[in-house]
């Protein structure tokens, strides 16, 4: 899970980053209002991070359905 900071411009609802489609879309859309944040550069290389991770275990669970 990833912490995103309070004063970053994202809505509330993508806060979550335990769920793929709000990781996706931080993805896709995070930089567009925070790209001068401080905190811009860490938070989006952990964004990243936890992609990888969650689409990975993803890809795992489907594979394992079909056994």
């Amino acid at each position: 899970m990833v912490k995103i900071p309070d004063d970053m411009d994202v809505p509330r609802i993508r806060r979550d980053t335990n769920n793929l489609d709000n990781v996706m879309w931080l993805v896709r859309n995070l930089s567009v209002r925070n790209s001068q944040h401080p905190e811009f550069k860490n938070i989006f290389s952990q964004v990243l991070k936890l992609k990888a991770k969650q689409m990975a275990e993803h890809h795992w669970n489907y594979w394992e359905k079909l056994r």
